[in-house]
């Protein structure tokens, strides 16, 4: 579901999605999201849908989808009945009125019929959500030397958690923008041991890897794993490595570093909150 503001009507509207219980069912339910890295995400199975779409046989979806949408027919130069496929209709072409484009040299015209986000003196730690994901501007970038220029302040640290006050409670989760730190250093790959109940699924997305990343660097001709046997994760800027110090507790860390003590014990497969000194742990970084 993605809830947009309407500023004429001062309230709020749920966006239509095409296909949105099949998304809601691909990338939300474990059943779902297992076929979705096992088979959906195939390039095959995405050809295979394109080439249906390409076909007399899809015909009968343009219907329903003008219906749901709302599409307005008057603008476009076919007729619903003169449409030879569903991808035909799709990239329909429509009057030359139908879209007014605005000349003036300081206004920003759409390419295409959708919604824009525009944000003003923003800064790279802040958050945005993007169809219901929620991105820093440095992961947009995928530039970590930019994102270094920025320092994060108190105003910066209440937008992005929608802080209204200064006043927090003990156990608030708050979102912290990574920051550079003598402590942590960058790990490479990691060695991870199979638990009971563990399987490549559940791996993969505890590590933000995917399955085939996982059996192409443990050369694994299946899906198949041994309790006790040990897997090489592959690395990612997305964890560094710290190395514990006397006084240091899981929640100390977590609270430092913007995450969670379950999730540390989760991707560190910890079975209780004490620590060694000495002892490297792994630290999600965003």
């Amino acid at each position: 579901m993605i809830k947009i503001y309407n500023r004429k009507t001062n309230s709020y509207e749920e966006e239509k999605v095409a296909g949105e219980k099949y998304l809601s069912w691909c990338y939300e339910s474990p059943v779902g999201k297992t076929l979705t890295e096992l088979l959906i995400k195939k390039k095959l199975v995405s050809r295979l849908y394109g080439k249906y779409c390409d076909t007399t046989f899809s015909k009968r979806k343009i219907s329903k989808f003008i219906k749901d949408f709302d599409i307005d027919m008057d603008n476009v130069k076919k007729s619903e009945n003169e449409f030879s496929s569903f991808n035909d209709f799709f990239i329909r072409e429509l009057n030359s009125n139908a879209r007014p484009m605005d000349k003036n040299q300081m206004s920003l015209p759409s390419p295409g019929d959708g919604r824009l986000f525009a944000y003003e003196n923003i800064s790279m730690n802040d958050l945005v959500q993007v169809k219901g994901i929620t991105y820093s501007l440095s992961e947009l970038l995928g530039d970590n030397d930019i994102a270094k220029e920025y320092n994060i302040t108190v105003d910066t640290l209440k937008k992005i958690n929608n802080l209204s006050s200064d006043k927090l409670t003990i156990n608030q989760q708050l979102f912290i923008p990574k920051s550079d730190n003598s402590s942590v250093k960058n790990t490479g790959e990691i060695n991870y041991i199979v638990q009971k109940g563990d399987n490549l699924w559940t791996i993969a997305n505890k590590y933000d890897t995917t399955i085939d990343d996982i059996k192409k660097l443990n050369n694994l001709k299946s899906n198949t794993l041994q309790i006790g046997q040990v897997l090489k994760i592959p690395g990612s800027t997305n964890y560094n490595t710290y190395t514990v110090k006397k006084g240091d507790s899981l929640w100390k860390i977590a609270d430092k570093y913007g995450t969670s003590v379950n999730k540390l014990m989760t991707i560190n497969n910890l079975k209780s909150t004490t620590l060694q000194i000495g002892q490297n742990i792994l630290i999600p970084t965003n």
